[in-house]
């Protein structure tokens, strides 16, 4: 239901039992409530409140029992008031898309499943003190990160970091076996090492214009779209990844050397143009429908086998 902030916050302590509240508040008028007129029953487990007018959540609120949490387009700057620190060992769903979080830390939320924080463009650090082995997905779309260590999360699944613009540094786990999706456009990553990831299926690069090294550890069979268009790189190795369906490469201008695995059957795109490349090797492609090689003034050798 949509209510005002004081009608829809305050008195809900009493209500001791609730274990389930939805609430869309009115934007104003924020500036005469203080968070002391504020209180949630601590038995919720599932709480989703959409433009949340405080900067916090209230220390009265133990949360012990909550399990998902949602507050989209809040004006929560940290997660506990005056920087208390609570662990919540049931939370399973954060979501503060769209709130004014500055730095979050993993290590309150230790059997977390899902942290999404789309559009947060004032965070700026995100820490992650333990393991976090329950972690499968991660959204910080367009948030202010310039450095993210996800070494303890080995059972990613889908990771997006797109529009992160000032991202300049990414460490992913050495085995990510678990991992679909990582989505990394425009970022200023100079070098991105994937680790082991044997079930990546969609690696998005593009509009990554300072990347100049990328690097795999093992076989991608699963991986069918690879877009890494506007990069440095100056070499690229796709031997690993023989089921590429989709490939863009588009305005690499640093583009010498291109290695793909000798028989690519499934792919059907390849978009090239304006590459540095000489020589041009791309195998067995029966399906190949569409090859733009636009304005690739160096290339003089290309072979292919249909």
């Amino acid at each position: 239901m949509e209510l005002n902030p004081e009608i829809g916050i305050k008195g809900l302590g009493k209500m001791k039992k609730l274990r389930f509240l939805s609430l869309v508040l009115t934007l104003s008028p924020f500036s005469e409530f203080n968070i002391v007129n504020q209180d949630f029953p601590n038995a919720l487990q599932y709480l989703q409140v959409e433009n949340y007018p405080f900067r916090s959540l209230p220390k009265t609120f133990q949360a012990n029992n909550l399990v998902a949490l949602e507050m989209t387009y809040s004006h929560i700057v940290q997660l506990w008031e005056k920087g208390e620190r609570k662990v919540l060992n049931k939370m399973r769903f954060l979501d503060l898309s769209f709130s004014k979080l500055s730095t979050f830390d993993l290590g309150l939320t230790p059997n977390l499943e899902t942290l999404t924080l789309k559009q947060c463009s004032d965070l700026v650090e995100l820490h992650m003190p333990i393991r976090c082995l329950h972690l499968i997905y991660i959204n910080l779309i367009h948030s202010n990160l310039r450095t993210l260590d996800l070494g303890l999360a080995p059972n990613l699944k889908t990771v997006i970091l797109a529009e992160c613009c000032n991202l300049v540094e990414l460490h992913m786990p050495d085995r990510c076996l678990n991992l679909r999706s990582l989505l990394l456009s425009d970022s200023k990553l100079n070098t991105l090492n994937i680790g082991l990831t044997p079930n990546l299926e969609s690696l998005d690069l593009k509009n990554c214009f300072y990347l100049e090294d990328f690097h795999m550890a093992g076989e991608c069979l699963k991986l069918t779209k690879l877009d890494i268009n506007h990069s440095k790189l100056r070499t690229l190795d796709l031997v690993m990844i023989p089921n590429l369906e989709n490939l863009d490469l588009d305005s690499c201008y640093f583009l010498e050397e291109l290695h793909m695995a000798d028989e690519c059957e499934k792919l059907t795109n390849i978009e090239i143009s304006y590459s540095n490349l000489r020589i041009l090797n791309l195998g067995l492609t029966p399906n190949l429908k569409t090859l733009h090689l636009k304005e690739c003034s160096n290339l003089v050798e290309l072979h292919t086998t249909i």
